[in-house]
């Protein structure tokens, strides 16, 4: 197999067995991963890309190698939620903006989009994303990787991103390599779900051991991460927007009871006997 072509064989292999392709490309730097997935035909493309950690698809996107649109457009729709799930959201809302297929572009602006009150209007794609069958070593060298120093909440995930559990990262230090792969590390946390209404979130019973959950919709594919500070900040701001506007409303009411207070003084004048 070249690098930057396929031949017939490995392109079939990839279509057969997305899984183990992704897992066979991840080696690959990300220039040659990219040159590969842009010479498959888009379905195809888009299969393997879903299968590779969230952080490598959101890197071979930026390369600007790739047609993540074209993806969108002949992907299943688990795929393109997997896809889309490794992006900032506004460039999310750009790409399905773009998708020329009705019901596609109509599924996934119903997915990305949810009420201001709602936890799915918060959610943050600021997570690593890992496949359940992923080897310790893969794993550890994803989160060495990154270059934050606050590193980002990780979730190991099933097929189609899936929700599994919660990575547990102290599990690691206590454990050696061998054959241990992401899932045997998977604490299941129960998640949130982006409907929930952020007044009923904030008081949820996993915060007590949790500063972040994760968000999944009603088929437990993960939309993202959340935090109980990113929920109260955001009642916070309601409750201060709400407390101008009646503050605006009251000094309205004052306003009008004094032009009324004072028409009504000079209508009384006119009338009064001289």
């Amino acid at each position: 197999m070249k690098m930057n072509k396929l031949d017939s064989f490995s392109l079939q292999f990839a279509r057969d067995f997305p899984n183990a392709f992704a897992r066979t490309i991840a080696r690959f730097d990300v220039a040659q991963v990219a040159g590969l997935l842009d010479s498959m035909p888009s379905d195809v493309a888009a299969a393997v890309a879903a299968r590779l950690s969230a952080n490598r698809i959101k890197t071979i996107v930026a390369t600007g190698l790739v047609k993540p649109n074209d993806w969108l457009e002949a992907a299943s729709f688990d795929d393109a939620v997997v896809i889309l799930g490794s992006m900032p959201r506004e460039q999310c809302m750009t790409l399905v903006g773009s998708i020329e297929n009705r019901k596609m572009r109509r599924r996934l602006r119903q997915f990305l989009n949810y009420p201001a009150h709602c936890v799915g209007a918060v959610v943050s794609d600021s997570l690593v994303r890992f496949p359940h069958d992923l080897p310790l070593t893969e794993m550890l060298g994803e989160l060495q990787s990154q270059k934050s120093r606050a590193r980002p909440p990780a979730i190991v995930i099933e097929q189609q991103g899936k929700y599994l559990g919660l990575l547990g990262l102290w599990q690691i230090t206590l454990r050696s390599a061998g054959k241990a792969v992401a899932k045997d590390f998977a604490e299941r946390v129960e998640p949130m779900r982006p409907e929930s209404p952020l007044t009923n979130a904030v008081h949820a019973e996993q915060w007590r051991h949790h500063h972040w959950l994760p968000v999944v919709d009603h088929d437990q594919r993960v939309l993202g991460v959340v935090s109980r500070h990113q929920i109260m900040e955001c009642l916070d701001q309601k409750e201060a927007d709400r407390s101008t506007v009646q503050s605006s409303v009251s000094m309205l009411g004052e306003q009008y009871l004094s032009v009324m207070s004072a028409f009504l003084g000079q209508l009384l004048d006119t009338r009064r006997p001289k």
